[in-house]
């Protein structure tokens, strides 16, 4: 217990937080709003003045900010690449043709995988899953990780939080009869690589208004895009409120890899 107090007592924090308060002064207005929240809401003006400074002004605007539903969602569709996604992966369900859900090996790369690998299982798609080794694999999609999956039989590879910049193994995997989904969220280097679709709010011309998604949520906006076919949706056991069940993914997803909530 003692060298265990003294490793604490001198550890030097990682990070050091503090709060930041607004320079912004409160208009006459704003002082309203504020009062108004605070007497619908029966909240302190303390909080009432943070629901204000961030874009808060009404009962119904703090009820879905509070008690947010699926119908809050921007629609998935929004995203480039999503139709060919999503229309290819129903493709192969109903021809019976092996998938592999391709992650990364942190919290973020582990829970898009778990997710898309979970929901695909639940309408009876014919899918594997890949992490690939820190040390062995190294990071991202690779030309021997798409040769193994050529050797497994697979011929739709969707990448999951990687695959932004991997040009040449998608190549690989076009002349190995792999089609390649990617579904990311890091910045795209100058070539976008030539896959089946590619799926990443920060792709130049994706019109998804909302740029700071994680892996794990590009992921569960094809989950969201796929449960609205009309092959697939059919088989949700609890129709769209099946969704709500991998939110627990993409909230640990999100708040591991530091995006912003």
């Amino acid at each position: 217990a003692p060298c265990l107090f003294l490793l604490l007592e001198n550890m030097t924090p990682i990070r050091e937080y503090r709060w930041t308060l607004p320079k912004s002064e409160l208009t006459p207005a704003d002082l309203e709003r504020i009062k108004k929240l605070t007497d619908e809401l029966g909240i302190s003006p303390v909080l009432a003045e943070i629901l204000v400074r961030r874009g808060v002004e009404s009962f119904d605007q703090a009820k879905s900010y509070f008690r947010p539903t699926l119908e809050d969602l921007l629609d998935p569709f929004l995203m480039d690449g999503m139709d060919r996604a999503v229309e290819r992966i129903v493709h192969a369900i109903s021809s019976k043709q092996k998938i592999l859900v391709y992650g990364d090996y942190d919290v973020d790369g582990t829970n898009s995988t778990a997710l898309l690998w979970t929901f695909l299982k639940s309408i009876h798609a014919d899918v594997e899953y890949f992490i690939p080794d820190r040390i062995k694999d190294g990071y991202g999609l690779s030309i021997p990780g798409i040769e193994r999956a050529h050797q497994r039989g697979v011929q739709l590879l969707i990448s999951v939080d990687c695959g932004i910049t991997a040009i040449k193994p998608v190549e690989r995997g076009r002349e190995l009869g792999i089609d390649t989904i990617i579904s990311d969220h890091h910045e795209p280097g100058d070539v976008i690589p030539d896959a089946y679709a590619v799926l990443d709010p920060l792709k130049p011309n994706c019109r998804y208004p909302y740029k700071n998604l994680c892996g794990c949520s590009v992921a569960f906006k094809l989950v969201q895009a796929l449960s609205q076919h009309a092959q697939i949706h059919p088989l949700l056991e609890d129709g769209d409120q099946s969704l709500y069940r991998y939110l627990d993914f993409v909230t640990l997803a999100t708040t591991a890899d530091i995006v912003n909530l």
